[in-house]
């Protein structure tokens, strides 16, 4: 939600998270108050911050409460937190996101109000999210009948269901678990006549890390803790989620043919419906579309909590340490090479993107391409490998922070340090254009600033051939409109003059510490290129020489012919900047997690939020 520096706000919520995992919550405010500091954000911000909060002690505070003694957990309501606090949410719109939250997480987790209680504790804030909250009651109250169905048959640990039982439970059940939910009403059946329904004790373990995969689990009732177990010779587990009715577990294993990933222990009395991978696979045959849906699914958990499943796994060489950063096509991880104990960042497609050709040819085009190029100043591709049903590549791991975080903390910089990250920008450029390369989306996101003051070029996936330019299906739209010429904006084609507008853009966000263009939709941004007139260079900037002042002029014409910019006269200026740049703009990390910064940029639109 930030706008002013997204990983400090993810630290700031995995700190929170992290502190109630340990049975020792924090205080709110006192972070709120340390967000206003180190953040440097902007009201906004700390709203969207509160609410994120707010909303993970509620979970929480169910989630370690017995339901069956009664009454309400401490701040398992919003009306159970400071005045103080519901009013900065009121004031920002942000309370009925929270309270259908809220009341989402007390169904989940036992409580279930109902929608007329929930409306008498909050009359003033229920109106306008009433049909929501309808629809939430209802889908509850479904489970809630379906676990009735079944709680005549909860002693015994395994039981065949009978015809007649199927018929009125189990397909209806799995009608309401996604992706089964997207299967014709003639597949369910035949899936729920497959299923078997099992039952669980706390403390039984309903799978094992590394015993082999062979069945889906939906859960019908209870709830499960999902644990890891990082260390072979160490018994100690790391509780990585909690599952609870609606869950679909064993997935990944389903669709990567990999074993356990995770132990999953029954936190309380549990029952599941189990479908062996043959019985999902005759049906695969028949209705492919089906492993789609399973790798959407897989595709929102890997990646999205703290710690996920991919930590300390062993793939292609590389041992996987940590996150660096998630984005629409991927995830970023930080590992280790096994043979040289070398850091690399692995970045991974999503796995619903494996079946969207497009988005798997990007991914595989960004290996092909940078391998073509070797220079300083362009991250360096190692390999491409495929692992968990989907595409890894292994890349240069830089540590640092992105030019786009560096001209948030600095900008407007100096003049000689302009002059530096535009040489520098204009040798990666060059050697790519040399080679037949056009970036395509070039941006401050995609650069990285390393400890050292160099700057890299990364994020080819959207790169072109010069010669493959009309492969490009006409009226396609791809890259960051922020910094696209208008022959781009309109979904036309492209050459090296792209790359030139977009440099251009780049320098004068270094000039003035301002974007060229504030529009966030396309048509408005069309508008305001086709009016804009480079201004006079004093009014830009009072000190600005006649040298950057011509990069501007000779990069930022909407006419691709009018731009001018040489790159071979902007090389010499290239040079390392200060490493302060990059160690202050990325100094509001955690200590420990000092690694976070991701290599690449991921995110097709994270130009909306800078």
């Amino acid at each position: 939600m930030s706008s002013g520096h997204p990983h400090l706000f993810e630290e700031f919520l995995e700190e929170y998270e992290a502190s109630w995992q340990r049975g020792t919550p924090l205080e709110i405010r006192p972070l709120l108050e340390r967000w206003g500091r180190d953040g440097d954000s902007e009201k906004a911000d700390s709203s969207d911050l509160l609410a994120e909060l707010i909303m993970i002690a509620m979970e929480y505070a169910w989630r370690q409460y017995e339901v069956a003694r009664g009454g309400i957990p401490h701040l398992g309501r919003l009306l159970d937190f400071d005045p103080d606090l519901r009013q900065t949410l009121a004031d920002s719109g942000l309370t009925a996101e929270v309270l259908i939250e809220e009341f989402r997480t007390r169904q989940r987790w036992g409580d279930r109000p109902s929608l007329a209680d929930f409306q008498q504790t909050y009359p003033e804030d229920t109106t306008s999210i009433r049909e929501q909250l309808e629809s939430l009651e209802q889908e509850f109250s479904l489970e809630n009948s379906i676990r009735n169905l079944f709680a005549e048959s909860s002693d015994s640990k395994t039981l065949e269901v009978d015809a007649s039982q199927i018929e009125m439970s189990i397909p209806d059940f799995l009608s309401g678990v996604y992706p089964f939910s997207e299967l014709p009403t003639e597949l369910i059946e035949e899936l729920a006549a497959a299923a078997v329904q099992r039952s669980f004790q706390p403390g039984d373990y309903l799978m094992h890390q590394g015993d082999e995969s062979s069945s889906l689990m939906v859960v019908m009732e209870g709830v499960a803790k999902v644990t890891i177990q990082p260390d072979k010779d160490d018994n100690a587990e790391q509780e990585l989620a909690r599952v609870g009715v609606y869950s679909l577990l064993g997935e990944i294993g389903l669709l990567t043919g990999e074993v356990r990933s995770a132990n999953l222990v029954a936190m309380t009395p549990m029952t599941v419906a189990e479908i062996r991978y043959e019985s999902y696979h005759a049906l695969v045959a028949r209705f492919p579309t089906l492993n789609m849906l399973v790798s959407e699914l897989i595709a929102q958990r890997v990646g999205t909590i703290a710690t996920d499943i991919m930590f300390g796994k062993s793939l292609g060489g590389y041992v996987f340490r940590h996150r660096l950063g998630r984005g629409s096509m991927g995830i970023v991880y930080l590992a280790e090479d096994k043979q040289t104990s070398k850091s690399v960042a692995v970045k991974m497609l999503r796995h619903d993107l494996v079946y969207d050709r497009q988005a798997s040819q990007r991914f595989r085009r960004e290996a092909q391409v940078i391998r073509r190029l070797k220079h300083e100043n362009i991250i360096e591709v190692y390999r491409e490998f495929s692992a968990y049903n989907t595409f890894f590549l292994s890349m240069e791991y830089c540590r640092g922070c992105t030019l786009g975080d560096a001209i948030e903390a600095h900008a407007p910089f100096s003049l000689e340090d302009t002059r530096k990250i535009v040489g520098q920008l204009a040798s990666a450029l060059l050697h790519a254009h040399s080679q037949g390369v056009i970036h395509r989306d070039l941006k401050p996101a995609n650069v990285m600033l390393t400890a050292e003051g160099i700057l890299k070029l990364t994020d080819f996936g959207l790169a072109r051939s010069v010669e493959s330019l009309k492969m490009t299906a006409h009226g396609q739209m791809l890259g960051t409109p922020r910094y696209m010429p208008s022959e781009l904006l309109g979904g036309g084609e492209a050459d090296e003059r792209a790359d030139l507008y977009a440099l251009g853009a780049i320098t004068w966000e270094l000039l003035t510490g301002t974007p060229l263009f504030t529009s966030t939709d396309i048509v408005s941004l069309l508008r305001e290129q086709l009016a804009w007139q480079l201004p006079a260079a004093d009014d830009i900037r009072p000190d600005l020489t006649e040298d950057l002042y011509q990069v501007l002029a000779g990069s930022l014409s909407q006419t691709p012919d009018e731009r001018s910019l040489e790159l071979e006269s902007l090389v010499d200026w290239a040079a390392p900047i200060a490493p302060s740049y990059s160690e202050s703009a990325a100094s509001t990390e955690e200590p420990e997690e000092s690694n976070m910064d991701s290599t690449i940029d991921i995110s097709d639109d994270s130009w909306k939020k800078s």
